[in-house]
């Protein structure tokens, strides 16, 4: 949210938040999942505007779609997850 805030600050550089990866990593080496902390990165590949903010509202707002789906999909798959336990509970009774 704070490149939203700051879509307008002269001379403001979009930051990104790196996690993914390193959770992929984790999970590959067989390192505790929790022990992975998100990186935040200023982002120098975005072209800045004449003020040298390189903030884009349009990017902004599709990285927020993109996590919505994800956070969605990901709470499916858990909760179908937790009904298959349940039901493999309930029919053991």
């Amino acid at each position: 949210m704070g490149n939203i805030a700051n879509v307008n600050t002269p001379g403001y550089t979009r930051r990104m938040l790196r996690f993914e990866e390193a959770m992929k990593q984790a999970l590959e080496s067989g390192r505790d999942p929790s022990t992975v902390a998100p990186e935040i990165e200023l982002d120098m590949l975005t072209p800045a505007r004449a003020d040298g903010n390189n903030t884009s509202l349009e990017l902004e707002m599709n990285a927020l779609r993109e996590n919505k789906l994800l956070y969605e999909s990901y709470a499916a798959i858990l909760s179908a997850k937790f009904d298959l336990i349940r039901t493999s509970l309930d029919s053991s009774r």
